[in-house]
């Protein structure tokens, strides 16, 4: 679970930098 959710924490975070 906690690797998960830092998968999909990066993948957040990647998709806001480019959405920005």
């Amino acid at each position: 679970r906690s690797q998960l959710n830092l998968d999909w924490n990066q993948r957040l975070k990647v998709a806001f930098g480019a959405a920005q």
